[in-house]
């Protein structure tokens, strides 16, 4: 498809599109391939254009036409004078970096302004949607591919036109839209009774991804992308992003102090959520597939404002928020122990634990034990039950905030332990 002006209509974008574009660092590059897909989630780039300023410049005028809903013929008058200005325009002579061969180049000209302007408007509001998507999954636990169904569109996204799957299935992470160059794609949030009224009884199978070999010419690398998907577009506009905002929390959250802790992720949870367990899910399947524990550990989520408050009448004082796991609740004697007893939880009950810590069903004093028990329902009259221990003094760690077991209890037993006094509940 040539690089020319995309038929889709920019409205005003969300903040959270907004927030996304304008978290976005500067990046010089000589080609698009030099730059692996997710990277384009945090860094504001234009092929060849190796002048910090002029990239500043150019991506003001893109933060300006998502802002404001400016048109690509406004952009394009904006930024065409400037670009011939400063000398970025036309074909010229320029020094490839990375080996030094002079090679002639299109610089500036209407057909990549108008690239320009739609590949970083397309992505800031796909990764705005997305964010709206995790915000909101409980609600509308479903997308559908949407495209726009006309002489342009691809034979492939037209195929994949109207498939409904989970919000977390695996496949939006290779195939949530937009998929290449001036893909017009795009999704639609639904609820269960979304369904219903579309006659499904739920989601459809996620369609089978098949892979061609496409061989990057800049490191001679070959890649196996899915077909259907250019190059450099198999990736989750937004996605990466809220990953690399996990990877921050993840690696601050033993430093923090409690109260800070605990108001952020507070505050970013919806964000945070889908990254953390991103991670934890990589985590949990190498836990599994090593199969003997090894003192890893993962941080989970953090204590809440209201854990803290109620602990501090108690005169505890949690030296940080975080909550972390060790692998040996997996794999190890207790993990053995559950799996006897068949309460143990499953793969996708550990992956899902930053979402039970974020929005648990209840939370609990274990008056014997004196752990935190954090609640969740799991089904069949049963509920999951995670023990927390505050400030514990973890060898290689230090004092952290420690899971010391997981497991599913009948919903009754908690019922009766707070009846007795075994149970104080906490919120």
């Amino acid at each position: 498809m040539s690089a020319g002006a995309t038929a889709f209509a920019f409205d005003l974008p969300s903040d959270k599109a907004l927030a996304f574009f304008r978290a976005k660092g500067l990046k010089g590059s000589f080609a698009w391939q030099d730059m692996r897909a997710a990277e384009h989630d945090h860094d504001f780039t234009i092929a060849k254009m190796a002048d910090m300023d002029l990239l500043a410049d150019v991506r003001a005028a893109a933060d300006q036409a998502l802002a404001k809903g400016v048109s690509l013929q406004d952009f394009r008058q904006q930024l065409e004078p400037l670009l011939q200005q400063r000398g970025w325009w036309g074909k010229q002579e320029v020094a490839d970096p990375a080996t030094g061969e002079v090679v002639l180049a299109q610089l500036g000209s209407p057909q990549r302004l108008a690239l320009i302007y739609d590949v970083n408007l397309s992505t800031a509001y796909a990764a705005g949607r997305w964010a709206s998507v995790v915000e909101h999954h409980d609600t509308f636990p479903y997308l559908m591919y949407d495209a726009v169904n006309d002489e342009r569109t691809r034979a492939q996204h037209l195929a994949w036109d109207n498939t409904v799957l989970r919000w977390d299935d695996p496949w939006w992470q290779t195939h949530y839209p937009p998929n290449g160059w001036n893909c017009r794609c795009s999704t639609i949030k639904l609820t269960e009774a979304d369904l219903a009224h579309m006659g499904r009884s739920g989601p459809d199978s996620a369609p089978a991804v098949k892979y061609r070999d496409w061989r990057n010419p800049r490191s001679g690398e070959v890649e196996q992308v899915p077909l259907g998907i250019d190059p450099g577009w198999d990736y989750h506009p937004g996605r990466a992003a809220v990953t690399h905002l996990a990877q921050t929390f993840t690696d601050k959250a033993g430093s923090l102090p409690a109260s800070i802790g605990a108001t952020a992720f507070r505050l970013l949870s919806t964000r945070l959520i889908d990254g953390l367990e991103q991670q934890l899910s990589g985590w949990v399947d190498a836990v599994l597939a090593a199969g003997l524990p090894a003192g890893r550990t993962a941080v989970v989520g953090c204590l809440g404002p209201e854990e803290l408050a109620w602990l501090a009448v108690r005169g505890e004082a949690p030296e940080t928020a975080g909550i972390l796991i060790e692998d040996r609740l997996l794999v190890g004697r207790k993990a053995e122990r559950h799996e006897l007893a068949g309460n143990a939880l499953s793969p996708d009950e550990w992956k899902q634990l930053p979402s039970v810590l974020a929005f648990p069903e209840q939370v609990l004093w274990d008056v014997r034990n004196q752990t935190l028990l954090y609640v969740f329902p799991a089904g069949d009259d049963t509920s999951g039950k995670l023990a927390v221990a505050v400030n514990y003094n973890l060898k290689k760690t230090g004092i952290v905030n420690l899971a010391r077991t997981a497991f599913k209890i009948p919903s009754a037993h908690l019922s009766d332990g707070i009846e007795t006094g075994a149970y104080e509940v906490v919120r």
